[in-house]
């Protein structure tokens, strides 16, 4: 008896490292633990999940492990069966956590999107424990977690207002809730004079604040259009503007210069990308990324203003 398994999915079992397809676990979706118990008798050298994981969109795999009875070291590995590769082995220390510790585990792995193959299918092994110091039969509790840029963003009160799914379009409404919610500054009361936009329109001081910060200029003729799903480059451009950098961009303009100041700051991949409605996971993984972005700030100002890159934006707006 190797494992024991707490799972939400569709149904299918794996032995040792034969998989039989109707019958082992699939978590086929971020968002919900994974929990799971393995075991080793005295003459096991290998174990390994009776469940696979399937990442559906960029997926961060957050695994904690805990051993039941005592510490010993072992080997983690994680087994991309589809293409029937390892993507990570490293040894693992597996240190025993009392019932009355008032922790739930003690060793944790990260697997980056990186590594991680949309619609492949993952399992978890533990080979080769220290015998030495963990005689006998070793008991095993483990967690998986799989965290989208979106589910990440949500831990962090960023994106909950949000309905539809990851690969569906967002308003621009919506989305100047996601910059203030970003910024922490969803709660601050701000006067709006878009034509379009007043005090029945949802999320009216969200987009109140953009304006009032000049990240919105409207659309021209003093519209902001916000139940209109956004496009790839509007999302830039405030995510942009979020960051401190509208004042770099003077040549180019909208939306080839905030493109190219996006790639610069590592926030897209290809400046060139056409136009259309973008969606919500794509700007989560936009977002994310500019978590970490240092803000442009303005440190003298008048006719010979300058600006210096300082704080990431999370050290300026999160902490």
């Amino acid at each position: 008896m190797k494992k024991i398994l707490i799972i939400t999915a569709l149904v299918f079992m794996l032995i040792t490292n034969t998989v039989m397809a109707s019958d082992v676990n699939i978590k086929a979706f971020p968002g919900e633990d994974v929990t799971f118990n393995f075991s080793f008798t005295e003459s096991e050298k290998t174990v390994t999940s009776d469940f696979l994981i399937k990442p559906v969109g960029k997926t961060v795999l957050n695994i904690s492990f805990k051993g039941m009875d005592k510490d010993f070291t072992a080997t983690l590995k994680i087994i991309d069966k589809t293409a029937e590769k390892e993507i990570y082995s490293q040894p693992a220390n597996f240190l025993y956590v009392p019932e009355d510790a008032g922790v739930d585990y003690y060793s944790y792995f990260v697997i980056y999107p990186a590594k991680l193959t949309v619609d492949h299918e993952y399992f978890i092994e533990v080979s080769d424990p220290d015998r030495e110091n963990a005689s006998g039969q070793i008991e095993i509790s483990g967690n998986v977690k799989m965290l989208t840029d979106l589910a990440r963003l949500n831990n962090m009160g960023i994106g909950n207002h949000i309905e539809q799914g990851p690969f569906n379009g967002v308003t621009r409404a919506e989305f100047a809730k996601l910059i203030t919610q970003a910024m922490k500054m969803e709660n601050i009361q701000s006067n709006c004079t878009f034509s379009d936009v007043d005090e029945k329109t949802p999320y009216y001081n969200d987009i109140a604040v953009i304006q009032n910060m000049k990240f919105a200029d409207g659309n021209g003729e003093n519209m902001y259009l916000p139940e209109k799903l956004i496009s790839y480059y509007e999302a830039v451009k405030l995510t942009v503007c979020m960051l401190g950098y509208k004042n770099e961009i003077k040549t180019e303009g909208y939306p080839k210069g905030y493109m190219k100041k996006a790639n610069e700051l590592g926030l897209i991949l290809y400046p060139d990308i056409e136009d259309r409605v973008i969606t919500l996971e794509e700007i989560s993984e936009i977002l994310f990324k500019a978590l970490e972005t240092p803000v442009l700030e303005q440190n003298v100002f008048g006719s010979e203003a300058s600006f210096t890159n300082g704080k990431t934006f999370s050290e300026k707006y999160r902490q």
